[in-house]
């Protein structure tokens, strides 16, 4: 996909044998390098241009302007309008939401790798994390559960915290809660499988599908989870 100079690479993940129909995922591979073009920058609302100027740091902005412009063009394509005229906006807990009826969809964005998941019927939820080993010691046992804790604590501590993480974030984004405010409300645990095991320690539990997705590249990982439980 090109966005008008800048260096995007984006793949559709085939994600069909895990998912029910209706739900679309893509990988945007980017050039951190590559200024950012104006056109690019012209295809976002004020608001989101407002977002990211508060980036501090070139690569961020470029993170964000792309994997938003790119959103607007799979977006706009999917309802036959223009991308620079969809209205996008935060919707509860700042997931963006669009403001007319449409599909549901879901970002994230980390180091050079960025995920868009387009729903057709159900509120979804994305993650990607490029693992970092200053994080896994300090962050165990603040943010995770006692399961979790005893998951990560193997002979691949970095990769098992961050396929947790990314689970964990996806199945919250996919909810449109609060991540801080709900790390505790479930474990996810990964299975030798892409699967995960979920175990809710809240009442009702949600009736959730939360999946890692293989993005066929080593100290990566990414999830993705969708919300069936009823409204």
């Amino acid at each position: 996909m090109s966005l008008d100079g800048a260096r995007v690479r984006c793949r559709q993940l085939d994600i069909r044998p895990l998912y029910i129909s209706g739900v679309a995922v893509w990988h945007l591979l980017l050039d951190l390098t590559a200024p950012l073009p104006s056109a690019v920058w012209a295809e976002l609302s004020e608001a989101e241009q407002a977002a990211c100027l508060r980036y501090r740091q070139p690569a961020d902005r470029l993170r964000y302007a792309s994997t938003r412009a790119t959103l607007r063009q799979l977006l706009g394509a999917h309802l036959g309008q223009s991308a620079g005229a969809l209205q996008i906006q935060p919707g509860a807990h700042g997931k963006p939401v669009l403001q007319a009826a449409g599909p549901q969809f879901n970002v994230s964005h980390a180091g050079q790798h960025a995920l868009i998941a387009i729903s057709e019927t159900h509120p979804v939820g994305v993650d990607v994390e490029v693992h970092d080993t200053r994080h896994p010691l300090t962050l165990l046992a603040e943010a995770y559960t006692p399961m979790e804790q005893a998951h990560c604590q193997g002979g691949e501590e970095v990769a098992a915290f961050f396929d947790v993480w990314s689970g964990k974030e996806a199945l919250l984004k996919a909810w449109g809660v609060g991540v801080a405010d709900h790390l505790a409300s479930v474990t996810v645990l990964p299975q030798a499988t892409l699967d995960y095991l979920l175990h809710w320690h809240i009442q009702p539990a949600r009736t959730m599908q939360l999946k890692r997705l293989d993005l066929g590249m080593a100290g990566v990982s990414a999830a993705l989870a969708l919300d069936l439980s009823p409204p």
